[in-house]
This record gives C-alpha cells, structure tokens and sequence, in this order.
C-alpha cells in the first residue's frame, strides 16, 4: 500500500500543497497578531485552507495523464538534437571561416599600405 502511495504523483502533489499551507498558516499567525487583526488578516489562515483544500480536490479529479510514449519518440529526439547540434557546427564553422577571410584581408591592407611619415603617439 505504501509503495503505492510513494508512485502516485498526486500524493506528493497533495502533500506539497498542505506542506506550504501550513506554512502559510504558521506566517498568517504572527501577521495577525501584530497588526491586530486590521486589513482583512483574520482571513487569511481561512484562505491558506480553502486554497489547499480547492488544490487538492483538482489535484485528485483532474485526468490521469497517460506515459504512453511510442518507443521511437527518444530516438526521433535524439535525431532532433543531432540535427542541431551538426547545424551549429557548421554555422560556427562558417563564422571561423568568415573571421579568418577577415583577418586575411586586414593583413593584406596593412602590409600593402605604405608606412605614414607621422608615427602614432
């Protein structure tokens, strides 16, 4: 029984849900208290229930999500990725290709453009 407590994602989903309730609650506490209840504060232990209370109900009749995934899809992703991965590549390749062709022509510039008779200070 408690194995399959531990396999539901709804049970954790609800235990998360009441875990921060309850921490909601240990905050709305003090705020009431200090500032005596002013502003509607009274309210809000009432609310943190209400919201983990709503939360759980759609946590527990929403519908089951089916895992049911065709074999293929992880390679077919894989595929997807690999596809990436090889434009990337070729797009960086390219752009090493364009700077080298860049730096070619600077150095053609420089080497054919006379020497100025004033030097950089």
């Amino acid at each position: 029984m408690r194995n399959d407590d531990e396999r539901d994602p709804r049970t954790r989903a609800t235990a998360s849900v009441w875990g921060i309730a309850c921490g909601m609650m240990g905050i709305s506490i003090p705020l009431i208290a200090i500032s005596g209840g002013a502003g509607g504060t009274t309210y809000l232990p009432v609310m943190a229930i209400a919201g983990a209370a709503l939360s759980s109900l759609a946590i527990w009749f929403a519908p089951q999500r089916r895992n049911e995934l065709p074999s293929e899809m992880p390679i077919r992703e894989l595929e997807d990725i690999k596809d990436g991965l090889l434009d990337i590549r070729s797009y960086v390749g390219s752009l090493e290709q364009r700077l080298e062709d860049q730096e070619l022509r600077l150095r053609i510039t420089q080497a054919t453009t006379p020497p100025s008779d004033n030097p950089p200070q």
